[in-house]
């Protein structure tokens, strides 16, 4: 069926009995249609600006797997609107509920009445809650993401606004709740991003560069991050990372391509350099603790992390060689470019799945 066509020929009537189908006979092919619709530009009249609404609670039907594909939809949708009605589902979604809309004729409402079945089970309730933290992650670091989520905290602020029930409050409690929860700024477009930039060679100020902008990929709970901190004039570190129970990580960063064993599977002279230099941060702060302190204020016996190399290229035996030595460090861990990515989304894994 060529969507585009039969969209702008059909009845509303039959529209929506097609929707009501789509929705009760499920399977892939049907939810695929349903996705369709949400993606298709639309050519039609303004009668038919309804469709959104009732496609995206078609879509519900399917649980987690049509919640999941209709916000992957989000960016592939023909206008504003569209974008708009599905975060709203995933919204009413997340809270048990079904969305009300004036857009769509009570006789088509009528219509599909008993064909589309009521208020969302509770694993699709999660699964728009986690769609929902998702969008707000991405929000932080992609403009398409940020202008949907803007556009749709602003309508529903007014909406709740003007009828300053008690829906107000609840509406303003969930949303504090998943802004706090979504304010380690990790995301799946960040994490791409990230595994695409050192899957390529480049200078270690890239890495540097990048890291410095999302702090959160080496320390998701740090309060401040200070780059290129000198210790008095003998060190700079990469990164000074304050945490949230007031102790600090001293970091230096290696690329991604440098190589933490030898062929005969020592360690390498590199790893030995860089961890050297770790160690003299180290040294400094506990020789330098008073001047140290002006520096960085109430640091005392700080940890040090070196970033270096990438997990994927050693061997089973190394990586163990790896891991018995980070335990017979005290105050020192080594990690690779893998770990933090693999660190990051267990993290973001965990945020959703709450």
């Amino acid at each position: 069926m060529e969507l585009k066509k039969y969209l702008k020929e059909s009845s509303p009537a039959e529209i929506a009995n097609r929707i009501a189908v789509l929705a009760a006979d499920r399977s892939a092919k049907h939810l695929e249609e349903l996705i369709e619709f949400l993606t298709s530009p639309s050519e039609f009249p303004i009668d038919k600006h309804w469709i959104p609404y009732l496609v995206c609670r078609a879509v519900v039907q399917y649980g987690r797997e049509g919640l999941d594909l209709m916000y992957g939809s989000l960016l592939r949708t023909p206008s504003w609107i569209y974008a708009q009605v599905i975060l709203r589902s995933l919204w009413y979604t997340a809270e048990g509920s079904i969305p009300k809309s004036i857009m769509v004729p009570e006789n088509l409402m009528l219509l599909i009445e008993g064909k589309i079945e009521g208020v969302p089970d509770a694993d699709a309730q999660q699964a728009a809650n986690q769609n929902l933290r998702k969008l707000i992650s991405e929000a932080a670091v992609d403009s398409e993401y940020f202008y949907h989520l803007a556009s749709f905290l602003y309508n529903e602020s007014v909406h709740h606004g003007l009828t300053g029930d008690q829906a107000t409050g609840q509406w303003q409690e969930k949303l504090f709740s998943l802004m706090t929860e979504s304010m380690i700024k990790v995301s799946p477009i960040l994490l791409d991003r990230f595994v695409a930039l050192i899957d390529r060679e480049t200078s270690e100020e890239e890495y540097h560069v990048f890291l410095n902008e999302h702090p959160s990929l080496l320390d998701p709970l740090a309060t401040d991050v200070k780059t290129k901190k000198a210790l008095g004039v003998d060190y700079v570190t990469d990164f000074a990372i304050k945490l949230l129970n007031n102790r600090y990580v001293l970091v230096e960063i290696e690329k991604p391509q440098d190589r933490i064993f030898t062929r005969k599977n020592d360690f390498s002279a590199d790893l030995s350099h860089a961890l050297g230099q770790v160690v003299d941060f180290l040294e400094w702060v506990t020789t330098n603790n008073e001047y140290a302190k002006k520096l960085l204020p109430g640091i005392q016996n700080p940890r040090g992390l070196l970033v270096m190399g990438r997990r994927t290229n050693l061997s089973a035996e190394q990586q163990a060689k790896l891991a018995q030595f980070n335990l017979s460090l005290s105050n020192i861990d080594i990690i690779t470019y893998d770990d933090i990515v693999d660190n990051a989304r267990n993290l973001l894994e965990n945020l959703l799945r709450r």
